[in-house]
């Protein structure tokens, strides 16, 4: 329980910080949504009167105090640009990216871990190093232009799927969730390639340490050594580093959204910071932060639960 409460403190602690850095930020930086919204040819009274309006004359720490107030209780205010409330644009949009993203989280378990273990089997064997220099190329390849080459492939050569034909999940579940196959792939397969290497790594490390020539000079087969002993201790380290790259994830699927023109946060992440709308910036910032910062935290729960040394020593 200790273990929990620690860690779910540091959470909490994390997302104040980057809230409250993110908000002084975005008041230092030049320009600001009063001028976008009054126009080049607005004047400085125009322009002060709309900033009196919006309450950016209040200081600073007031009006963060009021956003985190806000934000606790869900009432985000309304977004500039769109006049309507942030609340609304968030549960129409961070569905969209959270589905893509745990897509890509999925395809890099199922693509990462079977793969990984292939190329174990021999060490600098035919497999491991022909799954070596394939990992190195995904690794070396951004995500939007996988994402280029998935459309060309999929869509205009064996036209598996439509480019641009993007299904709202209320119009057919099934068919929201085919699209985002294709984008996810973009995100999952750079990613799936840095897990291969990782865990490849940490495999083999295992496999020098002297408990392994004790299990086999037990007689254990190469099986039962494997997935009793060497597995569980390389799975550990690598359950980290997934938990390191759901950022990249999250990042990832913002980025590819823009390629298969999926209407989640990224685009309205763009649009926010074009006409300088705070309001929804600030909060997309936010929201982005505590689900990284949730899904670190399960990932620490998680390796707690498979090595309970860490709750010990924690």
């Amino acid at each position: 329980m200790t273990f929990l409460l620690k860690r779910l403190a540091a959470a909490a602690l994390t997302v104040f910080l980057v809230s409250a850095l993110t908000f002084a930020a975005f008041n230092i930086i030049p320009g600001d949504a009063a001028s976008a919204m009054a126009g080049a040819d607005a004047t400085p009274e125009q322009v002060e009167q709309i900033r009196e309006k919006l309450g950016m004359n209040r200081p600073l720490h007031t009006r963060y105090a009021g956003w985190l107030k806000g934000f606790v209780s869900g009432d985000l205010g309304d977004s500039l640009r769109f006049g309507t409330p942030v609340a609304s644009l968030l549960r129409e949009k961070l569905p969209v990216t959270m589905t893509l993203a745990g897509l890509s989280f999925a395809m890099i378990l199922v693509i990462s871990f079977p793969l990984a273990l292939l190329t174990t089997r021999r060490e600098n064997g035919i497999t491991d190093r022909a799954a070596s220099a394939v990992t190195t190329v995904s690794v070396s390849v951004p995500n939007f232009f996988l994402g280029v080459l998935i459309i060309w492939v999929f869509s205009l050569a064996l036209k598996l799927f439509t480019a641009g034909a993007y299904v709202p999940r209320e119009q057919s579940a099934g068919g929201f969730v085919a699209y985002l196959v294709f984008p996810a792939l973009a995100v999952a397969l750079p990613l799936s390639a840095m897990v291969v290497k990782f865990l490849r790594s940490a495999i083999f490390e295992q496999k020098r340490e002297a408990y392994v020539r004790t299990a086999y000079s037990e007689g254990s087969s190469s099986g039962r050594v494997l997935s009793r002993h060497v597995l569980k201790n390389a799975v550990i380290p690598t359950v980290t580093f997934l938990g390191m790259i759901i950022g990249d994830i999250l990042g990832g699927s913002i980025v590819v959204e823009q390629v298969f023109s999926v209407p989640g946060l990224g685009r309205l992440l763009l649009s926010a910071v074009n006409s300088r709308d705070f309001p929804l910036l600030q909060t997309l910032v936010a929201y982005v932060t505590l689900a990284v910062v949730l899904a670190n935290t399960l990932v620490d729960i998680a390796i707690s639960v498979i090595d309970p040394r860490i709750r010990v020593a924690a």
